[in-house]
């Protein structure tokens, strides 16, 4: 899943054991970060990346990283969102004495091994996938591209986890007391120009896959392949976008202290 929107929702039943034992946030991050070794194309760290290996030697020192980086530019970047995404996001910023050296880490790794078993069994060179013959099942054939059984279950289980973490949101947002002040003038703002925020790398990306696009025959799978791209662009850009913005919030409330 190179853009792994979906899999923190393997993580989502952990959160319960976040009040002493887990870091949610480190969950999160743990979830996602495999999948980060593909913005490396060079270097060929994909496939190790996604073994327990890879757990140790990639996810664990990358994971850190990224914590690093979110608890650097994390608080004041949620304190501009609006108020009932800011009540639920917030609190994901708050550390606890002493977890980097406990919980972090090993936080980072469950997070980390949750995403080696979903693609196991979900991607072509998955070790569940590799030892299965049933999952290598030949379904059809779409333009000469053979659709096996693993790729029913990559998409079942992406669009189910999707519609998942959707829902949890959305029901955390309502439940927030910031809830009540969702349509007053500033929260109006506040959306709008978070609005503008998220538009921004399309600026960039958009022209790119239809670039993309004019390349190639108008094939389902040229057109899969570069929503693919497009999104993976808008999501690197968006990340750097929300970085510069986080750390210039910073800065600025350091110089107000």
């Amino acid at each position: 899943m190179n853009v792994p929107l979906a899999h923190p929702a393997a993580v989502l039943p952990l959160r319960r054991f976040c009040t002493r034992h887990l870091n949610f946030a480190a969950l999160l991050i743990g979830a996602v970060v495999p999948d980060l070794s593909y913005c490396a194309h060079g270097l060929g760290l994909g496939q190790f990346a996604h073994t327990l290996q890879g757990c140790f030697g990639f996810s664990l020192p990358v994971g850190w990283l990224v914590m690093l980086i979110f608890y650097g530019v994390g608080e004041p970047l949620l304190k501009g969102l609006p108020a009932p995404h800011r009540d639920v996001l917030l609190p994901a910023c708050r550390r606890k004495p002493g977890e980097w050296w406990y919980a972090a880490p090993v936080s980072l790794l469950i997070g980390a091994l949750t995403h080696v078993f979903w693609d196991g069994f979900t991607h072509e060179t998955g070790w569940l996938v590799e030892r299965s013959s049933f999952l290598q099942t030949d379904l059809f054939r779409v333009e000469g591209y053979h659709f096996r059984m693993y790729r029913l279950l990559w998409h079942l289980t992406s669009w189910t986890g999707l519609a998942l973490l959707v829902w949890v949101y959305v029901s955390a947002v309502k439940r927030s007391t910031g809830s009540a002040k969702l349509y007053s003038a500033r929260e109006k703002r506040s959306y709008l120009k978070w609005a503008a925020i998220l538009m921004l790398p399309l600026a960039g990306v958009l022209p790119f896959g239809l670039y993309n696009l004019a390349k190639g025959s108008w094939t389902l799978r040229v057109l899969a392949n570069s929503v693919h791209d497009a999104l993976e662009a808008y999501l690197g850009v968006l990340v750097v976008i929300l970085v510069c913005i986080g750390l210039r919030m910073r800065f600025k409330q350091r110089d107000q202290e």
